[in-house]
C-alpha cells in the first residue's frame, strides 16, 4: 500500500506562515504555498509526522525553539553567488576603501546580513585585499549572518562547485581558492587568510543587537524585500544601529528604502550613505 503523503489545508499553509513571520520577519503569501508544502513533505517525514497540523502543534509546544528555526531553515531561498551585482564591489574598492584610508582607520570593519552560503562575504574581502594593496596594513573584519544554520555550515566550509567560482577572475581565482584533488575534484575552498577575515553567526535581523564596534559598511541584498513593512523598518533600524558615521548600506538593486524611517542618502543604485551630521 502506497504511504500517504500530508495534504497542506489553507490553516495548515497560514500557521506555518505566522511561525515564519514570528521567528524571522518573513511574510509567507499564500503564493508560496507550493514551495511550502514541496519543502516541508521531506521535514515531516523525517520526523514522523502524518499531518501538517500535527506538525505544526509540535512546533507550537517545542520550549527550546529549535523546531521552529529547523522549519524556517526549509523554507528559506539561500540563492546567491560571487561577487553578485559587481557595481557594489567595485563601488566598495573605488569609493570606500579610498574614504576609510584617508581617514587613517586602524582597521575596516562590515557587515554582510544575510549572507547565505557566505559567497558574499567572502567576495567582500578579497575585494578588500585587492584594494588595500600598496595602502599599508589595515586589519579586516568582516560579520557574516544569517537567520539559515543549513546555510552558514557551508558558509563556514567555504567549499563550492568549482562551476560557482568559474566566472571570478582567474588571476583571484589562483590567488584566494585552492582547487581540490582526488576525493575532492571538482570542488574550490576559499584558502584559509580569507576565511580567517570572517566571522560567522546566526542573526536575526529583528532581534536588537549592538555591536562592539560599529560598522564602516554594511550589506543587506536581496534580504528586506522578503519582510512587510514593519519587518522592514525593524530590520533596517537594527542595521542602522551598528552602521558607523559615514557608513554605507548596501541592498540589492531590485531593493529600496522607500518609506522607511532613516538618516541615508542614496548616492548609487543600491547604496545608501549615513549622512553628515
Amino acid at each position: 500500500m502506497s504511504e500517504l503523503v500530508p495534504v497542506l489545508t489553507p490553516d495548515d499553509m497560514a500557521a506555518i506562515a505566522q511561525l515564519v513571520y514570528d521567528r524571522s520577519g518573513i511574510r509567507l503569501t499564500d503564493m508560496k504555498t507550493a514551495l511550502v508544502n514541496a519543502r516541508l513533505q521531506k521535514r515531516l517525514r523525517a520526523r514522523g509526522f502524518s499531518s501538517f497540523e500535527a506538525y505544526v502543534s509540535h512546533v507550537r509546544k517545542d520550549p527550546s525553539g529549535a523546531e521552529q528555526l529547523a522549519l524556517v531553515d526549509a523554507l528559506t531561498t539561500n540563492k546567491t553567488s560571487f561577487f553578485r551585482e559587481p557595481d557594489h564591489f567595485r563601488f566598495l574598492a573605488d569609493q570606500v576603501v579610498p574614504e576609510l584610508v584617508a581617514r587613517h582607520v586602524p582597521s575596516i570593519a562590515g557587515w554582510s546580513a544575510g549572507c547565505a552560503t557566505g559567497e558574499e562575504p567572502y567576495s567582500i574581502v578579497v575585494t578588500l585585499l585587492d584594494a588595500l594593496q600598496g595602502r599599508g596594513g589595515r586589519e579586516i573584519e568582516v560579520l557574516a549572518s544569517d537567520v539559515s544554520s543549513t546555510a552558514l555550515a557551508t558558509a563556514r566550509r567555504g567549499v563550492y562547485p568549482l562551476a560557482a567560482v568559474h566566472h571570478v577572475a582567474e588571476d583571484a581565482r589562483r590567488r584566494y581558492f585552492e582547487r581540490g584533488v582526488l576525493e575532492q575534484d571538482g570542488l574550490a575552498r576559499v584558502r584559509l587568510a580569507v576565511r580567517q577575515l570572517v566571522r560567522f553567526e546566526h542573526v536575526n535581523l529583528l532581534d536588537p543587537r549592538r555591536m562592539t564596534r560599529a560598522r564602516d559598511f554594511i550589506w543587506c541584498r536581496n534580504t528586506l524585500m522578503y519582510f512587510d513593512r514593519p519587518a522592514r523598518q525593524q530590520a533596517l533600524a537594527s542595521l542602522l544601529g551598528n552602521l558607523a558615521p559615514h557608513g554605507y548600506l548596501f541592498v540589492s538593486h531590485a531593493e529600496n528604502l522607500t518609506g522607511l524611517g532613516h538618516d541615508l542618502c542614496r548616492v548609487a543604485p543600491g547604496v545608501y550613505r549615513r549622512r553628515t551630521p
